[in-house]
């Protein structure tokens, strides 16, 4: 949908299939949704081969080589940032009994009937 504010441009691509080592990207947050944009915006600020280089009203220019020292800012207010993934519990978890103390504890008694000293 940007495609059309930037038909004057000698080469343009999609950024459904990552950034392409395009000079610029441009974007805008209502389109991140569409097939793989999000990881492809996600993955050119996470690398800082692209800095957050200009924003016009909804749509933001990223440019290869510029400062990324603004992109944390950008990543969290897209809510880009990756999920951690909750691990899958494998088969069914059995509950642990607590572990026994199988040393028996010599005392002052003990020792005494034994003849020696604790």
């Amino acid at each position: 949908k940007v495609g059309a504010h930037l038909s004057g441009r000698e080469d343009f691509y999609t950024l459904r299939r990552g950034t392409h080592g395009a000079e610029y990207v441009v974007t805008r947050k209502g389109e991140l949704r569409l097939d793989k944009t999000r990881d492809s915006v996600r993955d050119a600020l996470e690398s800082r081969e692209y800095g957050l280089h200009q924003r016009f009203g909804d749509f933001v220019v990223l440019r290869k080589g510029a400062d990324p020292g603004k992109n944390e800012a950008l990543l969290i207010e897209w809510e880009l940032q990756k999920k951690p993934k909750k691990p899958k519990p494998r088969g069914k978890v059995e509950p642990q009994a607590p572990e026994q103390d199988n040393e028996k504890s010599t005392t002052t008694e003990d020792a005494d009937q034994e003849g020696g000293t604790p």
